[in-house]
Order: structure tokens, then sequence, then C-alpha cells
């Protein structure tokens, strides 16, 4: 019990800090809805010639597009930018003092994060989107149901990715291009920018065998009812499987990192 109230606590502080940057949230929440409106002009004239693509109506689109990038604002993370941070100006050895487990301790710091955003941003931007664009609510017999638990695991397995990202600042002084790389990456086939059905068959074909769609373009087909409950199960099944992976990889890969930090800055 001890230790999970430690985490706690570091969950606690996440959250705490970022009560400080509220004038910030409130300038993310207008260009998230701002984002959401593109995207509504957009896809209105990509559909305007053909009633569904992809197997999407415009009503799903639109509903794909704000629970999307309302969701993103809650399992984003800044875990790998952290520690990059951390290991060039040298505070990464107050991180090293603290008794805990180095990769558990950014998880939780981080969901405290998720938490806070999710009450100051994606709450009130789907509040808000809902209001100015047509948003179905969560469909099929599970959707209700699974849809936020999966969410909750597209933010620990989004988590153990950027913990390899942010590693790799042992190894290389500086992650910004590490970073940067796989930032492009969740975005693009996470399928948060395009549903990947738009996709060639081939590229679907490969994703299949990464992470990266069960960020969210699981979590958002749950949510729309649009898999069958075979495919539902096996989703979540898969978010789990590769949170264990991934969280494996980070422990193995931590080993080798400690080995190589030295310290610039302190």
């Amino acid at each position: 019990m001890k230790k999970v109230a430690k985490y706690w606590q570091f969950m606690r502080i996440g959250f705490i800090a970022y009560l400080a940057h509220r004038f910030q949230v409130l300038m993310n929440v207008l260009s998230y809805l701002l984002v959401i409106a593109l995207n509504y002009f957009l896809w209105r004239a990509v559909f305007a010639s053909r009633p569904v693509i992809a197997g999407f109506t415009m009503s799903q689109m639109m509903t794909y597009v704000v629970i999307g990038w309302s969701a993103r604002t809650f399992f984003a993370n800044r875990i790998d930018r952290m520690i990059g941070d951390a290991v060039r100006d040298g505070s990464i050895v107050m991180d090293l003092l603290k008794p805990t487990n180095f990769q558990l301790y950014h998880y939780f710091r981080s969901f405290g994060r998720a938490v806070f955003m999710f009450v100051f941003m994606t709450l009130p931007i789907i509040v808000v989107a809902s209001l100015l664009f047509p948003i179905k609510p969560p469909s099929g017999r599970l959707g209700p149901y699974l849809f936020p638990l999966s969410v909750v695991l597209s933010f620990f397995l989004h988590a153990g990715i950027s913990y390899l990202t942010g590693l790799m600042a042992f190894f290389t002084r500086n992650n910004e291009g590490v970073f940067r790389f796989k930032q492009m990456l969740v975005e693009v086939f996470s399928g948060v920018m395009i549903p990947i059905s738009f996709f060639p068959a081939w590229v679907q074909g490969a994703l299949f065998w990464l992470p990266f769609k069960y960020i969210a373009y699981v979590p958002l087909r749950i949510y729309l009812g649009m898999e069958p409950l075979s495919r539902v199960h096996q989703g979540v099944l898969l978010q789990v499987m590769w949170i264990i992976i991934i969280y494996a990889a980070g422990q193995l890969l931590w080993h080798f990192a400690i080995k190589r930090l030295e310290i610039q800055g302190g």
C-alpha cells in the first residue's frame, strides 16, 4: 500500500503542476476547436459527392474527428521531452535519487497531467464542439463501456512509447530528433489525423503489427460501434498486450541506458 500511495502522490503532483498553466490551457482549447472546425470544412467538401467513404458517413467522420482530437488531449504526454530536458540540464540526478521505478514514476506523473487535461481540456472541447458540429453518442453494445477503458489504455500505451523515446537521450544526449520522428509516427499512424481505413490495404496490414493504431483508431472504432464484438475484445486485448511488451522493452532499455548516462550540468 505504501508503494501505491507513493505513485499516487506523483500523479497528484502531475495534476497540481498544471494548475499554473490555466491561460495556456485556454489557448490550447481554442486551438483544438480551430483544428476541429478546419476538419469540418475539409471533410464536408470530401463528402459532398459521396455519402459514404471508407465506411464512414459525414456524421460518423465528424464524431471521429471531435472525439479523436479531444481524446488526444488526454493520452498525449511529455515524458520523452521531460526526460530529454532532465538529461541535458543534469536534473535527472534528482529523479534517480527517488526510491521509485523510473518508468512508473513518469507514467503516473504524466497520468496526473492527463487527468488535469481531461477535466480542463477534453470535456470542454467535447461540450463546445457538440454544440457546433453533428456528434453521435457512443454506439454499439459495448461502446459506452469499453471506450473509456480503451482510452485509458491508450494513455499507457502512448506513455510507454514516449518513455522509450525519452531514454534515447541517455545515448544521444539530445533526443529532439527522435522525439519529433516519434511524434510524426503517432500523429499519422495512430489514426488521429485521418482514419487508417483511408490508407492503402498494404499499409493497413503493416499497421496491424505496430502499436500505433491502438492509440486512437481502435478506441474510436469502438466508440462508433464500427467493430463486431469479437474485434472489440481483440482490440482491447491487443492494447493490453502492447502495453506489457513496451513496458518490458522500457525496463530492458533502461538497464543499458543508465550505464551510458553522463551528467553535463546540475
